[in-house]
């Protein structure tokens, strides 16, 4: 599952002792569609082992500016509450996912 977040929640995500967090941030435009349809399937395999979110709207400055995002897609891999790595471009769904397992070592 696939959690629009506010910053102040994601602190608390983060803060969660052994909490793995993958920070999606894409555009929600039509022309992104598929795109999204990608990161909600990856979100849905991650399940049980990483907390999946995306920045509520109305936070996005914030989390543009603290977590310098730069451009979209870019997705940050968190782990016990640092930034682990970090991949800017699309990726499908299998992409992301290896991705994310690559990082945790599953």
């Amino acid at each position: 599952m696939l959690i629009e977040i506010d910053a102040t929640r994601f602190e608390v995500e983060l803060a969660r002792p052994g909490a793995t967090v993958l920070l999606a941030c894409f555009l929600d435009s039509p022309l992104e569609a598929d795109h999204g349809a990608d990161v909600r399937e990856a979100a849905a395999r991650l399940s049980g082992r990483v907390v999946c979110v995306r920045p509520a709207k109305k936070d996005w400055e914030l989390f543009r500016t603290k977590w310098w995002i730069g451009g979209t897609p870019t997705y940050i891999v968190f782990r016990d509450g640092r930034e682990a790595a970090r991949k800017r471009g699309r990726a499908d769904a299998l992409a992301l996912v290896d991705f994310v397992l690559s990082v945790i070592g599953s």
